[in-house]
């Protein structure tokens, strides 16, 4: 009986041992699947920065581009326009001609047809100034020349002859020598209502004071003129007396046919 429950003691001492191995291995094998669980398992804040960073980079080339094309699309105008080829601009150009009312293009002929302000004497240099006057600004005007004839608009007029030169034009008769040679318009209703003449001068501002101050004293007869004007043209002078608005008209017409014009005097008569 003895032996039965020594035999019975060793083999449960047996089984216990072998039951212990057993839970031991198997903690052993949980413990290295656990272990290696957690070295394979990221680190949720490194998945975290990696995920981001990885979006960033991605995200970032796109950006660029977007704000490359956004730079294209916002280019400035005026770089379009200096982009803009030479014949696009001359065709703009033509187009804007176009819109031109039809008045102004007619005014542009005009303006363009004005005759060149080139002369060789006096004559030439008032009929340049006449050939600019409109339909609606001419009036008769002409003289009767050395030779008897009717000359319509300014016509020559003697030098030699100084109480000529101050009866018609109050040029005064002892300037009639500083005179190489002159021209004459007058109207031919009224001489106070216009009398216009050209002169070549070495001195044209003495000139124009001494023909200033020989009218300005005139007993006139007929009318009296309102204004004298006196316009220096180069080696030329110009005078003009009469009718306030065709002086103005005259002075006007003058300055724009010959650009380095100057006037020298524009004094009332009629007091």
């Amino acid at each position: 009986m003895k032996k039965f429950l020594v035999l019975l003691l060793a083999l449960m001492m047996v089984l216990t041992s072998f039951t212990a191995c057993g839970n031991s291995d198997d903690a052993e094998v949980g413990g290295d699947d656990v272990q290696q669980e957690q070295e394979q398992q990221p680190v949720d804040g490194e998945n975290e920065g990696e995920a981001e960073g990885e979006g960033e980079a991605e995200q970032q080339p796109a950006d660029e581009e977007e704000n490359k094309e956004e730079d294209k699309t916002e280019e400035p105008a005026d770089k379009e326009e200096e982009k803009k080829p030479e014949s696009d601009k001359k065709e703009e150009n033509k187009k804007e001609e176009d819109k031109k009312p039809a008045d102004k293009k007619e005014d542009d002929k005009k303006e363009e047809s004005k005759p060149a302000a080139n002369y060789g004497n006096a004559v030439e240099l008032l009929t340049n100034v006449w050939a600019t006057y409109g339909e609606a600004e001419l009036f008769p005007a002409g003289y009767i020349d050395e030779a008897g004839n009717m000359v319509d608009g300014p016509a020559k007029i003697g030098t030699a002859d100084g109480e000529t030169l101050d009866a018609l034009l109050g040029v005064p008769a002892d300037k009639a020598g500083s005179i190489d040679n002159a021209s004459i318009m007058m109207h031919m209703m009224n001489a106070n209502t216009f009398t216009g003449g050209a002169y070549k001068t070495s001195d044209a501002k003495g000139l124009s004071d001494s023909i200033q101050a020989n009218l300005a004293n005139r007993q006139w007869m007929c009318g009296f003129p309102d204004i004298l004007v006196t316009i220096q043209v180069e080696d030329y002078l110009i005078s003009a007396f009469g009718n306030a608005e065709l002086i103005e008209t005259f002075k006007n017409k003058v300055t724009a046919t010959y650009g380095n014009a100057k006037v020298l005097c524009e004094e009332p008569l009629a007091f």
